[in-house]
């Protein structure tokens, strides 16, 4: 899909964005509302946009280690949503 996304031009990739983060939206409202997580849909796009995620690799054991920094209660309501059981089961 990516390497289609190179052939289009501005105003076509503004487009798909907009189209993109409006299925997102809907979908967040759509899981908000199932989990009855009491956010809004404004206020549950502006934390999971501030939560972070660390991955890291240890040399030793040639592992990687990931870590989400849940740290507001807002960020821990919407804690499910950086799970990823949570995504193959949805």
């Amino acid at each position: 899909m990516y390497r289609c996304l190179d052939k289009l031009d501005d105003k076509e990739k503004d487009k798909i964005q907009e189209v993109s983060v409006s299925y997102t939206r809907k979908m967040l409202a759509r899981i908000l509302a199932a989990k009855r997580i009491a956010l809004s849909v404004g206020k549950g796009w502006g934390t999971a946009k501030a939560i972070a995620t660390l991955k890291i690799h240890l040399p030793l054991s040639n592992e990687a280690m990931t870590k989400t920094m849940l740290v507001t209660k807002r960020q821990q309501a919407i804690a499910l949503l950086f799970n990823e059981n949570f995504w193959k089961n949805t």
